[in-house]
């Protein structure tokens, strides 16, 4: 069947035929059959298709350049003489005193900042200075008292030591007879009591916080 198809080239093949007539057959505009490309027609310029040229002709946004950099007909070395030198000289000029405000505004900042970082330098020196120098005082205080609790329990002793010579004096005299006797000896007046350490000690520690007082008040003045 094949050779009888390919010798006889005058007669058309039956499927074909069919495809064909029933192509004839149906009016115009009826057919389901979707074209995609006859393959017949000669491919064309893309520039003269209608959708490149309406989006050729929106208009580009390069207000510097003035839309002459797409332009492929203006020469390389004249699209630069397009540009306008008095835009981009406005556009520095801005950007040149902006810079120079900010750069001014910092500077005050910083050295406002170096101002309170040195007045705070300043005032924390001369408190530790006054701190140092309230610690030296209070040293000297605590020796000061220190040496005089031990000048107090010298007293003490002393006097304790007055008593019991006192009262070994008074054992003395009532050994004598009465003709030789001699009159009470009493060294205790001119001595404290128990009652007086209490009020002397409290002088004293009084008499110590009234002075601490007044230097820290002074120093505070």
């Amino acid at each position: 069947m094949g050779n009888e198809t390919s010798s006889n080239h005058g007669t058309p093949n039956s499927s074909m035929s069919f495809f064909s007539s029933r192509s004839h057959s149906q009016p115009p505009g009826s057919s389901t059959m979707i074209t995609v490309n006859t393959g017949g027609n000669n491919v064309t310029n893309p520039e003269n298709d209608p959708d490149v040229v309406r989006l050729n002709e929106i208009p580009k946004f390069l207000p510097i350049m003035k839309g002459s950099i797409m332009n492929a007909s203006v020469p390389q070395r004249d699209i630069y003489k397009q540009i306008n030198p008095k835009l981009l000289y406005d556009k520095f000029s801005e950007l040149h005193i902006h810079l120079n405000e900010n750069a001014r505004f910092i500077q005050n900042g910083q050295i406002e900042v170096f101002g309170k970082i040195k007045k705070v330098d300043n005032t924390t020196r001369r408190i530790t200075n006054e701190l140092r120098l309230r610690e030296n005082k209070y040293k000297k205080l605590d020796s000061e008292m220190l040496r005089l609790h031990s000048l107090q329990q010298t007293i003490d002793e002393i006097h304790r030591t007055i008593e019991n010579l006192c009262e070994n004096l008074k054992e003395i005299n009532q050994c004598l007879g009465e003709n030789h006797r001699l009159p009470p000896l009493d060294l205790n007046k001119g001595l404290k009591t128990n009652d007086d350490d209490g009020r002397s000690y409290a002088k004293v520690n009084s008499t110590f916080e009234h002075t601490v007082v007044d230097v820290v008040k002074k120093k505070d003045k």
